[in-house]
């Protein structure tokens, strides 16, 4: 079985395969790229690190651009220098019935 990390999009639950994931991180703060596709909510300092930020409310067509919601979290990926802007985590789940975000189609649908 593969561990996975259970998180919350408005509504919606989705998971993201455990070895995808570096850490979760409370966002501190973010600053925004001018130019940017909409659902780059910009870059986010995570233990001095910068990470591009994707909403993915926004990715997935749930939600137009908004201000940044009290609370929100990321998942910073451990293959690539950016990090997923959810609402919650509901943590580890093995296998189930939730559905596996496409991080490679979300990532491509962006731009």
């Amino acid at each position: 079985m593969t561990a996975r990390l259970a998180v919350r999009v408005g509504e919606k639950r989705f998971a993201v395969p455990l070895e995808r994931v570096r850490e979760a991180a409370r966002l501190a703060g973010i600053a925004p790229l001018p130019g940017a596709p909409e659902a780059i909510a910009g870059v986010a300092l995570v233990r001095g690190e910068p990470f591009g930020v994707l909403d993915v409310a926004r990715a997935l067509g749930q939600r137009e651009a908004s201000p940044l919601r009290p609370g929100s979290l990321l998942v910073v990926l451990a293959d690539r220098s950016s990090a997923l802007l959810v609402d919650r985590i509901d943590g580890v789940e093995d296998e189930g019935e939730t559905p596996l975000l496409d991080l490679d189609a979300l990532f491509e649908r962006k731009t």
